[in-house]
């Protein structure tokens, strides 16, 4: 996803940089306290994984460029993205709660929520506390698995103790839907018995608004939403790609590739008659969520050369920045297993419309195909 940004911001354009960022992940969450004794293995690296420190040293481009990753870039691809709920950014740490007002205040990170003229002055804001591991009170449910919520007292008085920081900020309290939510955060790793105060930046793409049981055309196999999403950014999906999904079914990845970009051109094919996968359905299902509707979505066989070429007419005769797709390899459907894998055949397609010439592609030059496929 952080590819994608930094690709299609580049100077040079996304066709003549490829970017790969440099990430860097550590667990910003222990499970080394004592009620973390009656966790499974799998419950502890789950634990430990669920909230991460980020750190980007720089991000080699394919002309030895190394382009920084700002938060605006963070915050952009964390939107795309299905595996992240939320970014943060710490803004002060301090071994009190006062200390902590008074770091966060010299740190001038807020200054936009204080003064008249601060690009956030007018807006509002709520302070939400977050405590983990050791931190926890003794009498909370377990932390693993569960939506949690502090104590409110201890909520009230944390944020008592910084009155100095807060009572800076010119912008109305709104504990429902602020425009701004600060968090206080206590056992992260790392930070000892340190107070931290986070900023919430933006959080992870809404996968949930194209859920099989919101969606109106939905077929016995429809793609989940999560790797529906996660398949568009491996993809790289940017403005104005030609996307093509060979096999559509209901159309969950040209879905998410609509939300993700609304002005990519998407096309899908799918050899089912309507009393399986309802076109007009499937129209509807974007039509009510105000995306972007594909520019065809054609019955027939993908395998078939016209109907390759129909999909290439529908985005003006041009080859597909990328393919991806979930074929029915028969695992997951009730027809018998496929003994010539779908993909495979997609492959040889792909090569043979190549091999007519570049007027004749189905995959431009460094285009991605992206494909779902069974681990049995």
């Amino acid at each position: 996803a952080l590819a994608s940004v930094l690709e299609e911001d580049s100077e040079d354009g996304a066709d003549a940089v490829d970017v790969d960022p440099e990430i860097f992940f550590t667990s910003a969450l222990s499970s080394d306290f004592e009620r973390a004794s009656d966790m499974s293995q799998y419950e502890k690296y789950a634990y430990e994984n669920a909230m991460q420190y980020m750190n980007i040293d720089s991000c080699s481009c394919s002309s030895d460029v190394k382009v920084k990753a700002g938060n605006e870039h963070l915050m952009k691809a964390v939107r795309r993205s299905a595996l992240v709920r939320s970014l943060f950014e710490i803004v002060a740490e301090g071994d009190s709660y006062p200390e902590l007002a008074q770091t966060a205040l010299a740190s001038n990170n807020l200054n936009d929520m204080m003064t008249s003229n601060g690009s956030h002055s007018k807006d509002t804001w709520r302070v939400s506390m977050r405590q983990y591991g050791g931190e926890a009170k003794i009498e909370k449910q377990k932390q693993y698995g569960k939506k949690m919520r502090s104590p409110m007292q201890e909520e009230l008085r944390a944020i008592n103790q910084m009155e100095k920081l807060f009572i800076e900020f010119t912008g109305p309290v709104d504990l429902k839907d602020p425009d701004i939510s600060l968090y206080l955060f206590e056992g992260l790793k790392g930070k000892g018995r340190k107070k931290i105060l986070a900023r919430l930046l933006t959080r992870g793409a809404n996968t949930s608004a194209i859920a099989p049981n919101t969606r109106i055309c939905v077929t016995n196999t429809t793609l989940c939403p999560l790797a529906a999403f996660t398949m568009c950014n491996v993809a790289r999906v940017k403005p104005g790609y030609r996307i093509f999904d060979p096999f559509c079914g209901s159309c969950a990845i040209l879905l998410a590739a609509s939300m993700i970009e609304p002005s990519v051109k998407i096309v899908g094919v799918e050899i089912a008659h309507n009393g399986q996968v309802n076109r007009d359905n499937v129209v509807k299902d974007f039509t009510s969520r105000n995306l972007t509707l594909p520019a065809a979505i054609i019955r027939g066989d993908s395998m078939s050369e016209d109907v390759r070429k129909a999909a290439r007419v529908a985005v003006g005769d041009e080859p597909f920045d990328a393919i991806i797709t979930d074929p029915p390899y028969g695992i997951r459907e009730t027809s018998e297993f496929c003994v010539d894998p779908p993909l495979i055949n997609l492959v040889r397609c792909i090569a043979k419309d190549r091999a007519r010439g570049d007027g004749q592609r189905l995959l431009r030059l460094g285009g991605r195909l992206v494909a779902f496929v069974p681990n049995q």
